[in-house]
């Protein structure tokens, strides 16, 4: 299942990477489609890691990472959404790099991260 869960959000830093690009575009078509699917790739993220947080056993630092896995997909949100909008983005931007960059290091730091099966 850790696979499964480090496929998914990779799949959606690209699709959340390809959405910044198709947004410079006229076509809103395709845009709406892509924020459907980043969406949806959410909520697999959210299960995945769900699943994966009550294989383990009660330890504060899952919490904190399931927490740090939320505000990422928040931060995501909000950057695409003042993106969108036209407004300044440095700031969800830095507020996005840096909790993705904590999250990932707590996944792989944790015991059931990637090189632990």
């Amino acid at each position: 299942m850790t696979h499964l869960h480090i496929t998914t959000w990779v799949l959606t830093l690209l699709l959340f990477f390809t959405l910044f690009i198709v947004q410079k575009g006229e076509n809103k078509r395709l845009v709406k489609g892509l924020q459907i699917a980043l969406r949806v790739m959410y909520l697999f993220i959210i299960a995945t890691g769900l699943h994966l947080f009550f294989q383990v056993d009660a330890n504060f630092q899952y919490d904190i990472k399931m927490l740090a896995g939320i505000l990422t997909i928040a931060a995501m949100e909000l950057l695409f959404n003042s993106y969108k909008k036209g407004k300044l983005t440095k700031v969800f931007g830095f507020i996005f790099a840096a909790i993705l960059i904590y999250t990932i290091y707590l996944g792989f730091r944790l015991p059931l991260g990637i090189f632990f099966y």
